[in-house]
């Protein structure tokens, strides 16, 4: 019978081979996934069929969370697309939540923060796009955000007149 410092030496050994296993699974996957995009790429779609490849992008949430600024933004664009991403199919890129201000303007606008975006949302736009990306904004079907800021509930059409008129191209809609 092995003593417990054995078995625990022996699980350890495994768990770095497991761990290696991952790593070079993961790097092959990588090294696959480039010539494949680009095939996929090469090959487009029939107006009938399915996309040869579906919506892809970037959301800041995952990234930032409301911690968030067009020049802290504009530099992970800079550097997505120098990366190439925009010819991989990376089409979007998102802003989440927290880019607009805590309220709305005197009209009932939606209003970009105006420390986050001291430009304002038209302008951080146009530099995304002269990136290479479609221009993606977040709300949220409900009355708040998911973190509290003013959302579309009841304002559905002046906010997708807005969107337009700032150049989106994707709204991700959520649902807090």
């Amino acid at each position: 019978m092995r003593s417990s410092s054995t078995m625990l030496a022996l699980s350890r050994a495994g768990s770095t081979r497991r761990q290696l296993w991952r790593r070079r699974l993961f790097v092959s996957m990588v090294a696959l996934a480039v010539p494949l995009t680009t095939v996929f790429l090469a090959q487009p779609a029939a107006a009938s069929e399915l996309a040869a490849v579906p919506p892809m992008g970037y959301n800041t949430w995952n990234d930032f969370e409301c911690d968030i600024s067009a020049a802290k933004l504009l530099q992970v664009a800079e550097k997505l697309a120098k990366l190439g991403f925009v010819n991989l199919g990376y089409q979007y890129f998102v802003i989440d939540d927290c880019w607009m201000a805590k309220t709305r303007d005197k009209h009932g606008n939606l209003q970009p923060d105006p420390v986050a975006f001291p430009n304002g949302v038209v302008a951080f736009a146009r530099k995304i796009k002269a990136l290479g990306f479609k221009f993606g904004i977040y709300t949220d079907r409900g009355p708040a955000t998911c973190v509290g800021r003013p959302a579309s509930l009841g304002h559905e059409e002046a906010d997708a007149r807005l969107f337009l008129s700032w150049g989106v191209e994707y709204v991700k809609n959520d649902g807090c």
